[in-house]
């Protein structure tokens, strides 16, 4: 594409005035940030951009948020999450963790496939939490619990 003083632009990057320097293009990486809805004993974290050792602060601002809250289940979205590296998958392995610890049911969604891949190898996932979306997750919170309420009344 060309601007009006025929330089060449690059959509996630910076203005490039001379073909050659094609070759290298410095694309932006969006900073983690991430919302928290709750209703009734549902909640839902969103995570966007790239989860990284920068990320720290911002998971543990969830999982305040989490811990404080009312809900029972909560569904962690990874939908907009471009990239996780290392420090990002220990943060959300503690996020995980500090969830699971305090009583309430837990379910992942929206993982591209590669971001799957390294959290199923790191073993920081639990392949049964995950889910493909946020309705698939809810539905699974609903069958556990009919599962449990089953449970329970062949006990008695």
């Amino acid at each position: 594409m060309k601007t009006e003083d025929n330089q060449d632009t690059v959509t996630h990057g910076e203005v490039i005035d001379d073909k050659e320097k094609l070759d290298i293009i410095t694309v932006t990486e969006s900073e983690c940030d991430f919302f928290f809805k709750e209703k009734g004993k549902y909640g839902v974290l969103v995570f966007s951009g790239v989860l990284k050792s920068n990320s720290e602060l911002k998971f543990e601002e969830a999982q305040d948020l989490i811990l404080k809250s009312k809900t029972l289940f909560i569904v962690i979205c990874l939908n907009g999450v471009d990239a996780i590296n290392l420090v990002g998958v220990r943060c959300l392995a503690v996020l995980q963790k500090a969830i699971r610890n305090s009583g309430k049911k837990l379910r992942i969604c929206g993982v591209e496939d590669q971001i799957r891949d390294k959290l199923l190898a790191s073993g920081v996932v639990r392949e049964g939490e995950l889910k493909e979306d946020i309705k698939d997750a809810f539905k699974g919170f609903i069958k556990a619990k009919n599962v449990m309420n089953n449970r329970s009344r062949k006990k008695s």
